[in-house]
């Protein structure tokens, strides 16, 4: 399946690596009704294993320390538009698809027409800080949504 942006299969359309569906509704609670949106991962039957380290552990009572095998996990800022939105912990790789799905739960969008691009931020030193860029129509609703939630 070509997961390049804009490309479609099969109703699907592409954004940011993650594909969306206008046909099948979406059963999250609290989106709003014009977020009938499935999200199904581009890479949803071969994504590789999570990253993992070896460590020493010590089992009790027997005081043994063998080694295992321990799940990475690291922070990732999401940003929107070079703005801050949230810092969450996860396994890394897939961090696109993770930034798409989360704007889409926090209904910072609605639509995938609404994201422009996806893209990790090279400006940030430390890394593990990945910007979605919205459309001008996009951006514009969510600084008045934004303006309006202020003044409450």
């Amino acid at each position: 399946m070509d997961a390049r942006p804009g490309a479609s299969r099969e109703g699907l359309h592409s954004v940011g690596g993650v594909l969306w569906s206008k046909e099948r509704p979406c059963s999250l609670s609290g989106v709003s009704s014009s977020a009938s949106i499935a999200i199904l991962s581009a890479t949803r039957c071969t994504v590789p294993p999570a990253p993992t380290v070896t460590r020493t552990i010590l089992r009790l009572p027997s005081q043994t320390r063998p080694t295992d095998q321990l799940a990475v996990e690291e922070p990732l800022e999401i940003r929107v538009d070079d703005l801050p939105l949230a810092v969450t912990m996860r396994t890394p790789g897939h961090d696109a698809e993770l930034a798409v799905g989360f704007c889409f739960t926090e209904a910072v969008v609605d639509h995938p027409d609404q994201i422009e691009h996806v893209e990790p931020c090279h400006l940030a030193q430390y890394g593990n800080v990945v910007v979605v860029r919205l459309t001008d129509e996009a951006r514009a609703a969510r600084s008045a949504a934004v303006a309006h939630a202020r003044r409450e």
